[in-house]
């Protein structure tokens, strides 16, 4: 038969590339090639089978110590409701430099175990996490109990050791940090409540209020001091007026006889009775009207001078008749320097209380060494092997020696048609 570079299909099978209407598989050509290697199948599908029993019953027995680690959180410093991650601690418990110290002081380097660092955790010691909980179980796996119950408590005491000093660690970089903040706060505090207190000193602001509020008072009574002196210089006028009217000294003229006195001084002699009785007397008097309206002249002058002085305090040199005050300005200005400072101060003061609060929490945590792992209970010696699952893989083995025995017989009967057919 001549090769035309195309393998040849087991018997009673189709090539892929024929145009014959029936392309299908004929199964009854497998059915009969198995029947033909049956006995083939049964003894590879027995082989196998004993294989595993065999290796089943052999091997050591190997005893199961447990431990169960479990993640506490602080007893200081809440988590506004937020949970601690139990994956996150895994680290701690699966690590080489654990596994390599633990192999190391029980000797598991030295035959008969000759155990690594790198495949320590899965082969001796599994961990498995429990579901929708923060425990971990910790199994160790040798072939003296003893040894694995001491093994496994090594490994979760060395991982809680861990944890512990990770999280003091922790909690202690980050009371450091903490701690800088809080001192650079208190020093930002401490300038800010510095300069508002030399400010204070130097713009003396309650007595710039007092002379305000005087300037205000004053310039309030600007309006009737005014009118107080256009009253007294309409005074002053009407008196001015009056006393240019009026004589200073007035001359009054008296006879004898309106006056008893002077009759009986100037009784007549006996040779002229009569002689006297028509003579008179003068008197100059000051003329009271004009005195008075002399003396309210000279008052009045004086008020209206005073009255003039105190305008002039006002107007000229205090300046409070102008539509601004220096004054008044001046008390805008360091009142809002003044409101500026006391913000700086209150919000340095409110950011040193927060640090100083976050500060004291993370002094707490570190005393509560934040969240950890735990030991809910030491591991005990188990009092017996665990299961070799004989059964089980013995089973397993049928299965696969039976699948395996098969795929050989069709390969085989494969590789024979294409011989014949070559």
């Amino acid at each position: 038969m001549t090769d035309t570079g195309h393998t040849a299909p087991p018997p009673g099978v189709r090539h892929e590339n024929s145009f014959d209407d029936d392309d299908e598989i004929d199964l009854r050509a497998y059915l009969r090639v198995l029947w033909r290697y049956r006995m083939a199948i049964a003894i590879g599908t027995l082989v196998c089978a004993a294989a595993a029993f065999i290796w089943g019953i052999t091997t050591k027995r190997t005893y199961g110590a447990e431990v169960a680690l479990v993640v506490s959180e602080s007893k200081f410093g809440e988590r506004d409701g937020q949970t601690v991650s139990a994956a996150s601690f895994r680290p701690y418990i699966e690590s080489q430099g654990l596994a390599a110290k633990v192999i190391g002081e029980f000797g598991l380097d030295k035959p008969p175990y000759n155990f690594f660092a790198s495949t320590f955790f899965g082969s001796v010691v599994t961990i498995d996490e429990v579901r929708n909980s923060t425990v971990f179980l910790l199994t160790a796996k040798l072939d003296d109990p003893g040894l694995a119950a001491r093994v496994v408590n090594r490994v979760a005491a060395m991982a809680v050791e861990i944890s512990r000093r990770v999280s003091y660690d922790e909690a202690m970089r980050s009371r450091d940090d903490i701690k800088i903040q809080r001192d650079e706060a208190q020093k930002r505090m401490d300038q800010a409540e510095t300069t508002l207190r030399t400010f204070r000193e130097k713009s003396q602001v309650e007595l710039l209020r007092k002379d305000v509020d005087a300037a205000l008072n004053q310039r309030g009574t600007l309006l009737a001091l005014l009118i107080q002196i256009e009253t007294e210089k309409a005074k002053l006028a009407k008196a001015e007026q009056e006393l240019a009217a009026r004589k200073r000294v007035e001359t009054v003229r008296r006879t004898i006889d309106s006056d008893p006195a002077l009759m009986e001084s100037a009784r007549p002699s006996a040779g002229q009775p009569n002689a006297l009785l028509g003579l008179e007397t003068r008197n100059e008097l000051i003329n009271p009207v004009y005195q008075q309206l002399d003396s309210q002249v000279a008052e009045s002058r004086t008020n209206l001078a005073a009255l003039e002085r105190q305008k002039t305090q006002i107007v000229d040199v205090r300046k409070l008749d102008g539509s601004q005050l220096a004054k008044l300005t001046q008390l805008y200005q360091v009142e809002s320097q003044l409101s500026d400072l006391e913000m700086q101060r209150d919000l340095a003061r409110t950011v040193y209380l927060q640090v100083a609060t976050a500060y004291e929490t993370a002094r707490l945590q570190v005393a509560g060494r934040s969240a950890q792992l735990q030991i809910v209970e030491p591991a005990v010696q188990p009092d017996r092997p665990l299961s070799r699952h004989v059964a089980r893989n013995t089973l397993i083995a049928l299965m696969v020696g039976l699948m395996l025995s098969v795929m050989g017989v069709l390969v085989y009967s494969a590789l024979s048609t294409e011989q014949k057919s070559a």
